[in-house]
């Protein structure tokens, strides 16, 4: 989740991830359907875009390099925080004196073939999906209408995903079946590259992304209440309801989002999130799981409340993160969440 467009960083990409992670943790907080309707309509898509928008691979790059720089970056972030999940669903298993090395093999496994089990399931998805991009980018690199035979490739990835969530149940290992949908965004994002090179592009103004957003609310409400009738979309679980609208809601939002980014361009607290990503998504689940026990809330004062105390959660967590992440960065521990060691001078 590393920003390279051209070896330059761009402030309003890190503000725009940043501004992400925001709303997957907001996402994950036990707060009202709204908010949810809202952010699960695109907040996933748009990590996915600007990973293409971000993806920078060159006719004469050998795909080894690439690849040991996806394992530096992404695997082995992903094995690190899947330890620490394997150490803490041990001592939960512990304190409920229901452990045993049955449960400990059992629960390894499940990050090993890694089929949507906790949120490092984004870094086994994009790790994998990266890898097919590689590819497709490296065959899609000898045309001469690139972007013609790019959008084609991007609506047959599409439909292959409509094909597969509709009559397919499977959760393939490391989110294959994640990677038919997560592709055609990343490539997506590598087609509008170089437009985003332009001052102008998503120079918008706030009215705009508020329209965008608005519209991509009501494409994810029509879709949930319509179509799906459940609670919420979820791209990990391959929850789409009808892909139009999703992909209505996807496109609008993340554009939305890049339309803010513009305008605001950078913030301390919100690019530091957004250029420390990994460690922000991965790691506020395991914050939160202090405050599962609390119960739902069935009064409307109990509902406000409840939401005010998780607003209060959130910025708790992201706190933590911050200094987590700090002490880490700090010490040669810093390669296990994918950063290079710079010694202090």
């Amino acid at each position: 989740m590393e920003t390279n467009l051209t070896n330059q960083r761009l402030d309003w990409i890190d503000f725009a991830r940043g501004l992400g992670i925001l709303l997957v943790i907001t996402g994950h907080a036990s707060i009202s359907l709204l908010p949810k309707y809202f952010i699960y309509g695109f907040h996933i898509p748009l990590f996915f875009v600007i990973t293409g928008i971000c993806f920078n691979v060159k006719p004469g790059d050998k795909f080894v390099p690439f690849l040991f720089k996806k394992i530096r970056t992404i695997l082995v972030p992903y094995i690190f925080i899947s330890c620490v999940w394997i150490i803490i669903d041990s001592l939960t298993a512990l304190f409920r004196h229901s452990f045993s090395l049955q449960f400990f093999i059992d629960n390894a496994k499940l990050y090993v073939f890694q089929r949507h089990y906790r949120a490092v399931w984004f870094l086994a998805c994009i790790f994998l999906s990266e890898i097919i991009v590689f590819f497709l980018v490296k065959v899609l690199q000898r045309f001469k209408d690139v972007r013609m035979i790019t959008l084609g490739v991007i609506v047959f990835f599409f439909i292959l995903s409509l094909f597969y969530t509709r009559y397919s149940s499977a959760k393939l290992p490391w989110c294959a079946d994640s990677t038919l949908t997560a592709v055609p965004f990343i490539l997506s994002g590598w087609l509008i590259k170089d437009k985003i090179k332009q001052k102008s592009v998503f120079d918008i103004k706030l009215p705009t992304c508020i329209l965008l957003f608005v519209i991509s609310l009501i494409a994810n409400v029509i879709n949930v209440i319509g179509f799906y009738g459940s609670n919420k979309l979820d791209f990990s679980n391959g929850e789409f309801g009808n892909h139009f609208l999703y992909l209505s809601s996807a496109f609008m939002g993340t554009f939305g989002v890049f339309g803010i980014a513009k305008l605001v361009k950078k913030n301390r607290i919100i690019n530091y999130i957004g250029q420390n990503s990994i460690i922000f998504f991965t790691v506020h689940p395991m914050i939160f799981k202090l405050f599962y026990f609390i119960p739902q809330p069935e009064t409307p004062v109990a509902v406000i409340l409840f939401n005010l105390f998780f607003c209060v959660v959130i910025v708790v967590t992201t706190a933590a993160i911050y200094l987590i992440n700090e002490l880490i960065c700090k010490t040669r521990l810093c390669v296990l969440i994918g950063k290079r060691y710079k010694k202090a001078e």
